[in-house]
């Protein structure tokens, strides 16, 4: 199962609730088309996208996120899957099944960008919306089964804000460096 139904609903009401939940991902489109660039790819498949999937000039991108209805069906494979701000809100049983999930989905490649702090947003049964909080080691672990980790940059690493055109690590209201808080993943499926 990739989802429960009552977490999936929660996840429906948060982003009903809050406009900017579910509406960032878009900061890292600037990377992703660098990346498929180099890939060589033209399919892309944005999965966990919220309410504001990407566009990449050039390339076809699917968006999937089974808590926005308009996202909601099935998605197809696609060369490149990207996953940002996602993995850390997967309910822990359900995480395997997700990660299954997109190594089937990746044809070519995968970049993730996970989060390892409290999202400070509440979902409406008095959770963080980040329900797994786990240090980076602890991710590529769990990573470890489903993908070939060929890079792992974390956000004390001057390469990551590189690739990060707003020099932010995500915290509204906030341009301070913050070691620890996040990193990026790029790797392929096994």
């Amino acid at each position: 199962m990739l989802i429960t139904p009552e977490y999936c609903a929660l996840n429906h009401e948060m982003h009903a609730r809050r406009g900017e939940f579910g509406a960032r991902g878009r900061k890292w489109a600037l990377h992703v088309s660098r990346l498929a660039r180099d890939m060589r790819c033209t399919s892309i498949l944005d999965y966990g996208c919220g309410k504001a999937p990407l566009v990449i000039p050039g390339c076809s991108v699917a968006a999937y996120d089974p808590a926005v209805p308009a996202f909601a069906d099935a998605p197809e494979a696609a060369e490149l899957v990207v996953c940002t701000d996602v993995l850390e809100h997967v309910e822990p049983a359900c995480l395997d099944a997700v990660l299954r999930h997109i190594a089937i989905l990746a044809e070519a490649g995968v970049f993730f960008v996970i989060a390892t702090r409290p999202a400070g947003k509440m979902l409406a049964d008095g959770r963080d919306a980040h329900l797994i909080l786990a240090p980076m080691a602890w991710w590529l672990d769990a990573l470890g089964p489903y993908f070939d980790l060929s890079g792992v940059i974390g956000n004390d690493d001057p390469a990551y804000w590189e690739h990060r055109p707003d020099g932010r690590h995500g915290v509204p209201g906030e341009g301070v460096r913050v070691p620890g808080r996040e990193f990026m993943v790029l790797g392929r499926p096994l």
